[in-house]
């Protein structure tokens, strides 16, 4: 709201008039400052900014909101292409995304993890090289994975010599009016008052980055620098006035259009319809105000061992159905509704109330029952939930879970500490990693000390066939840096061409974090050593640390990831939402 806000409502208001020079200038203001500022608001105060203009403008009606047909015809093809939902909230930041970039040079896309604002990036992206014609690049670093000489440059204290950093490689790469396409330069990681202030004089009308060692390289206006956060709580008013912000709540998009584009991607229009049914049925109906009956009621009756979001959740649910109903195995389960409501029951227990505890299991499991009108779950004795059953992948009925029979090795010299014995936790544990592993999709294990994390996950290593699959341990620990967990996980890959890197032989390898929460929390509330985690399981890779390769990624191939963590309660940290959002999250219980 300072003055550089000011000015570009300014610009706007200028660059409106010349476009519209017979309207009158009262609603031209009305609709510039409007426009420009209602992105930057949390959705509760849209509503009031709204009838605040509405007060300093009393003789006029609200103006229409910006239109752009071409562009908006070309987005919902992108959309229809990628197989997501035209959602009018999202659609509209999308659309405000878009008119900043018109005005801005730096953008920063702020909200919690899992609103849509990396397919906000991805789908205007795609928009604009169709409507320009000209290729658009986005290239992606996270700033808080690596240290901040590493970002910028440094230089050797005994030699003299300077090193160039990551960010100041690809800033010098991409600012080049030779380029014949544009690039978006997009900062993936959180905001704090140290490294962002450097960007200062990029950020303002200088436009020049300003090195260390007196490097000053100009933007060119082929590039934009971009960020996308999950707050901005510690960044400074200097920042945060040079940049141009679009908040997007997490009630713009939530769960309904996640689970519906799913829904729309089965191929059978019959099938469809019935996991619609089965929708509305067990997680109700969204809207802004009420995530539905499932959702609300898991919030208000019940304490969940750590905070996920509803999108994750939703997501850790179309993944662990399509395991267990889309294989060649289960084909007949398609066509066998009951088998298919009682697996999508299921698969609702472990994802949407994967994070509950014993006691609060059980409520889960009488609020289900209060629901089911077609004897759908199983019939149970008294202390027992629905937790303690499965569905048998052959047959389609429910069956209680039962360890496999555990015969002792023979041998003169047996190591008891190191005897595994599996149990009915332990088996029903495994069962779902092991569907999530098929899939190639990350694990994490939460649970309080003693519930076996870590054994289940060693006990479902030891199964890996090694001529195909290798598995690497890696712990965490307070002192664990960046620099260590990128060193941990590249000692163990080969060259296979190019900038491309995998387990040695062709195989593929699955890494297990041990106490991924354990890395300590800095001054900014953020764990740099999961920064790095994220990059390498978002985006399959890491940067090259070395001096002669700073500025190219180097792309991790065949890694699967496992994970386990205690409760984030008395003391212990919790770990990024924008982390968990990648994983599939369950809770073990003693």
């Amino acid at each position: 709201w300072g003055l550089r806000n000011i000015l570009s409502v300014l610009r706007t208001m200028g660059t409106t008039k010349r476009e519209n020079e017979t309207t009158n200038e009262a609603l031209l203001v009305y609709r510039t400052v409007r426009d420009m500022n209602l992105s930057k608001l949390v959705a509760q105060d849209v509503q009031l900014f709204l009838s605040l203009l509405a007060d300093l403008f009393p003789d006029e009606s609200s103006p229409p909101k910006g239109h752009y047909p071409k562009e908006e015809a070309i987005l919902k093809n992108v959309v229809k292409r990628h197989q997501l939902m035209y959602h009018d909230s999202w659609v509209l930041k999308v659309k405000q995304f878009y008119e900043t970039t018109k005005v801005r040079h730096g953008i920063m896309l702020v909200g919690p993890s899992g609103g849509g604002k990396s397919c906000i990036f991805k789908c205007l992206k795609e928009t604009l090289q169709e409507s320009d014609g000209i290729q658009y690049k986005d290239v992606r670093f996270n700033p808080k994975s690596i240290r901040s000489q590493e970002m910028y440059g440094e230089t050797d204290p005994m030699s003299g010599e300077w090193t160039t950093g990551i960010f100041a490689a690809i800033w010098a790469k991409y600012n080049s009016r030779n380029n014949a396409f544009n690039t978006w330069i997009i900062a993936d990681g959180p905001v704090d008052a140290i490294w962002i202030e450097d960007l200062n004089t990029v950020l303002d009308d200088n436009k020049i980055l300003t090195l260390a060692n007196g490097d000053r390289i100009p933007m060119t206006d082929n590039v934009k620098i971009m960020f996308e956060v999950e707050t901005l709580v510690n960044a400074s008013p200097a920042t945060v006035s040079r940049a141009g912000i679009i908040y997007v709540s997490d009630t713009d998009l939530d769960w309904e259009p996640v689970l519906k584009a799913w829904v729309l991607k089965r191929a059978d229009p019959g099938y469809q319809a019935l996991l619609e049914t089965f929708i509305d049925r067990w997680i109700g109906k969204c809207t802004r105000v009420d995530p539905g009956p499932c959702f609300e009621f898991l919030q208000r009756n019940t304490a969940e061992v750590m905070r996920e979001g509803r999108v994750g959740r939703i997501s850790s649910f179309t993944q662990l159905f399509e395991g267990l109903t889309e294989g060649q195995e289960t084909s007949f389960i398609v066509n066998n509704e009951k088998a298919l409501e009682r697996i999508f029951v299921y698969c609702l227990c472990w994802s949407v109330g994967a994070l509950l505890e014993a006691d609060d299991r059980s409520k889960f499991d009488r609020w289900l029952r209060d629901r089911d009108k077609s004897e759908v779950l199983p019939q149970v004795k008294q202390s027992e939930t629905i937790y303690e059953f499965c569905v048998n992948s052959s047959t389609g009925e429910w069956e209680k879970w039962k360890p496999p029979k555990w015969t002792c090795p023979e041998s003169d010299k047996l190591d008891f500490s190191n005897l595994l014995v599996p149990t009915m936790d332990s088996t029903r544990a495994k069962y779902i990693i092991q569907t999530i592993h098929r899939q190639k999709g990350p694990v994490l294990v939460v649970g309080a000390e003693g519930t076996a994390k870590t054994s289940t996950q060693v006990m479902f290593l030891a199964e890996q066939d090694p001529n195909e699959m290798l598995t690497k341990r890696i712990n965490f620990s307070s002192a664990t840096t960046p620099g260590m967990a990128q060193y941990a996980i590249e000692a163990e890959l080969d060259k296979r061409g190019g900038k491309n890197y995998g387990p040695p032989n062709g195989k593929k390898m699955t890494i297990f974090f041990d106490d991924i929460s354990m890395p300590e929390v800095n001054t900014w509330g953020d764990q740099t050593t999961l920064e790095l985690v994220r990059l390498v399981i978002e985006h399959g890779g890491v940067y090259f640390l070395d001096k002669d390769k700073r500025g190219d990624f180097k792309t991790c191939e065949d890694l699967q990831y496992l994970a386990a963590m205690q409760h984030p309660v008395g003391g212990k940290n919790d770990i990024p939402n924008r982390l968990k959002r990648n994983f599939f999250i369950f809770n073990l219980v003693l």
